[in-house]
């Protein structure tokens, strides 16, 4: 049986407290961010009004100029061969401009209007007006998603270390498929106390699992960009990227971060301490996930994420069933020589049990004999049951017709007599 080791205890109580000074730290970033998103004026829009404003001088402006367009602009040129109104021209690029204004949001969208890179509006779903080259459209979709790291399990690439040697690229996936690596983490090792060492040496089988191994691990993570302390603004200023949507960005971060979190978690701790603690690893994990990412403005679901597998390798896989099967094979062996053993004990009791019932039969009877016939002399009672004995293993015995009896008695006389020469000689 496994010995149970203080060290086990001291990694949930260690794995406990972490949990609970990431929890205060998380409240306490939490307000400096609320508190900071109230005065940061790249973050919260001036007012709702500013941006009607710039819709309704837009339009005023495209009436104006097409206005204009249309009475004073009348000359034609002639650039190609083919003659152009200058007026009509105007009035065509107008149009163009005003209907590539238009832009719709949509329900699941985290939207946001910024003049010249400054929060003009937070929208709601619906189509708004949103003057090109004036009002620019920042935009995220706000609901969560659940992304498996390092992949999906038929995406995820897998090659021995005996073809990888041979193999061009090692454990690289082929570049014409879409596969991932493995996410390898190397755990800790187990901080035995002194009085572990002692009952492990006495009397302890150490859990195979704690002590340090390479594991492969996948996990999971739910997130969305964060709606409150600035939205859409904090994440385009953290977040927004020339070569990518955001999305795609925030994707790529979390990937990253949760990645150096979760090897950070699992190197302090055994495979074992690890299976044993769970629910506290995944907490811890979350925890730290959410503090590294909320000031980007991203939101990581408190429930959602954690550990999906860690697995040893395959060899070891297959020595700890073997192990297995050996110590199943061991008790098996105990049992049934347990099992002889209580067989054997009954048999001996049902004998000597047996065996009393007898001598107590026995001495009753001689005890009634005495009584009865009235014998005196106990060497004459077991002297008789000798004779008895003899006339019972007997085929034939043989007496006279006329004394029979005598000749009975005569044989007792003379068993008598052996008994007595007996224990004179004793």
């Amino acid at each position: 049986m496994t010995a149970t080791l203080d060290w086990r205890n001291e990694a949930k109580t260690e794995l406990e407290k972490i949990a609970g000074d990431l929890e205060a730290a998380h409240k306490s970033e939490e307000q400096q961010i609320s508190d900071q998103a109230k005065v940061d004026t790249t973050l919260i829009p001036p007012s709702d009004g500013y941006y009607w404003t710039t819709v309704v001088l837009y339009i005023v402006a495209q009436v104006v100029l097409g206005l204009y367009a249309w009475l004073s602009l009348t000359t034609k040129v002639v650039p190609i061969g083919i003659p152009v109104n200058v007026g009509v021209a105007i009035l065509l690029l107008q149009a163009l401009h005003f209907i590539g204004s238009f832009r719709s949001i949509g329900v699941n969208d985290l939207a946001g209007f910024s003049f010249f890179g400054r929060p003009w509006y937070i929208p709601k779903s619906g189509l708004y007006l949103i003057p090109l080259w004036i009002l620019t459209l920042i935009k995220a979709d706000r609901n969560y998603k659940d992304k498996r790291f390092p992949g999906p399990p038929n995406k995820v690439f897998r090659v021995s270390s005996t073809l990888q040697e041979t193999r061009e690229g090692g454990d690289m996936p082929p570049e014409d498929k879409d596969m991932v690596r493995p996410i390898f983490v190397m755990t800790g090792e187990s901080r035995l106390t002194d009085d572990d060492k002692k009952k492990l040496k006495e009397n302890g089988e150490m859990n195979p699992l704690d002590r340090q191994l390479s594991v492969e691990i996948s996990y999971f993570v739910r997130y969305r960009p964060d709606q409150e302390y600035g939205g859409i603004f904090r994440i385009a200023r953290n977040l927004a990227s020339q070569t990518g949507s955001i999305d795609e960005r925030i994707q790529d971060l979390v990937q990253e971060q949760s990645e150096r979190d979760m090897k950070a978690v699992l190197s302090r701790h055994t495979p074992a301490t690890i299976i044993e603690n769970w629910d506290l690893v995944n907490k811890v994990f979350i925890l730290k996930l959410r503090l590294a990412v909320m000031r980007l403005g991203i939101d990581v679901d408190k429930n959602g994420g954690g550990l999906d597998d860690l697995n040893v390798s395959h060899k070891t896989n297959d020595a700890q069933a073997e192990v297995t099967r050996e110590q199943f094979k061991k008790l098996a062996t105990i049992t049934k020589a347990e099992a002889e053993k209580i067989r054997r004990q009954k048999e001996r009791e049902g004998d000597a049990a047996g065996e009393l019932a007898w001598l107590t039969a026995q001495a009753e009877g001689r005890k009634k004999m005495k009584e009865q016939l009235g014998i005196e002399n106990g060497e004459t009672i077991l002297a008789a049951e000798a004779v008895r004995e003899i006339s019972a293993n007997t085929d034939v015995l043989v007496v006279g017709a006329e004394g029979g009896m005598r000749d009975v008695l005569g044989l007792v006389k003379g068993a008598q007599s052996a008994l007595n020469a007996t224990k004179k000689g004793a």
